[in-house]
């Protein structure tokens, strides 16, 4: 088993798969994981395309930034009903994130991501 901090030997699969492989097969009925706190980092399904700091837009009203809050892993799939052809949704993982500092909004389309 490997632990959430661990490093993975060398080999031709994907890293941060078989990372989340290893920590999902541990509760593999598990939909979401909490966070919550500054410098929190999600489980991976992959090691590429993963949003950089700057890809995550600022507080448009008060510039303050986001954290990571909530992770929804792709096992929720298999709990509603999006069917299993091409045109069904698919995802490897959601990220919902919050403001560090609650801001007093003018307009609630101001501070939505």
């Amino acid at each position: 088993q490997i632990k959430e901090d661990e490093e993975i030997e060398d080999t031709d699969v994907d890293k941060a798969f078989l990372k989340f492989q290893s920590i999902v097969s541990k509760e593999p009925e598990q939909v979401l994981r909490y966070y919550g706190w500054e410098n929190a980092e999600p489980l991976w399904y992959q090691s590429e395309h993963k949003p950089k700091s700057q890809d995550i837009p600022k507080c448009l009203y008060c510039g303050s930034e986001r954290i990571l809050e909530l992770q929804i892993l792709p096992q929720m799939l298999n709990y509603i009903d999006v069917g299993f052809d091409v045109e069904s949704i698919d995802w490897g993982t959601v990220l919902v994130l919050s403001l560090i500092h609650i801001s007093e909004p003018t307009r609630q389309a101001e501070i939505s991501y």
